[in-house]
């Protein structure tokens, strides 16, 4: 209910300020972009929130000898702690190429 909430909150003030409609809004509020690690470039790393070039070029060279298997190994890279892999847990994967998730 809280997310319901958020989600027709920002669909209201975004079309408010006219920066788009509310259908848009709304829409745009609930995609996320989930992202495969062991794929990955720069470009698409440094759009997760927490990272930036230097985290995600720890995730790169960390890859390159250890390819991940599971998310969780994460938090074997430098500067991922277990409160930033909490916050990237649902827009990371191993699994499945980077795509858009709604």
């Amino acid at each position: 209910m809280i997310r319901i909430i958020k989600i027709v909150t920002i669909a209201a003030v975004t079309a408010y300020f006219g920066m788009m409609s509310a259908a848009e809004a709304a829409i745009e509020a609930k995609v996320v972009r989930v992202v495969n690690i062991n794929t990955a470039g720069m470009s698409e790393l440094v759009q997760l929130p927490g990272i930036g070039l230097y985290k995600a070029n720890e995730i790169i060279e960390y890859r390159k000898i250890h390819p991940f298997n599971d998310t969780s190994e994460l938090l074997r890279v430098k500067g991922i702690s277990p409160r930033l892999f909490r916050l990237l847990a649902h827009q990371v994967t191993v699994d499945e190429p980077s795509h858009l998730k709604i």
